[in-house]
């Protein structure tokens, strides 16, 4: 997964493949259509266990994963996903951040854990500098 993205969230010709779990459907069609509109390729899923299902099928550069989820939390889905050989860069959100959720998210395995709102262009910058990385 090395590479170097290009400004509109492209490595060279491939796009970047961002997995997004979020059970909140409007929240989830926004950031997913940022995403695209940044030049990203998207998959998304309302919830872990459904998450878990598009991660056997294919590898992600970036998991955007809201921490709160029905079946499988955030929590669990990054450690499950820092376990691969070929781990993606995993960003964790959530509505209530307090400082014991924030250690366990980077405890996990995810690389940066944000707080809801999200800003949307600090979080589609954020995602094509983690897919190059």
């Amino acid at each position: 997964m090395a590479g170097t993205p290009a400004a509109n969230g492209t490595l060279g010709p491939n796009p970047l493949s961002v997995l997004l779990v979020e059970d909140e459907g409007d929240l989830r069609g926004i950031i997913r259509d940022v995403l695209v509109m940044q030049g990203c390729s998207v998959d998304t899923a309302a919830n872990g266990s459904d998450a878990l299902l598009h991660i056997l099928g294919q590898e992600y550069h970036v998991v955007i994963s809201d921490i709160r989820l029905p079946k499988v939390d955030g929590l669990e889905l990054t450690r499950l996903l820092s376990r691969r050989i070929h781990s993606p860069r995993i960003i964790l959100m959530t509505a209530f951040p307090n400082p014991e959720m924030i250690r366990d998210g980077y405890a996990a395995g995810a690389t940066h854990v944000l707080s809801k709102p999200v800003s949307l262009t600090a979080l589609a910058r954020l995602v094509g500098e983690l897919g190059g990385s």
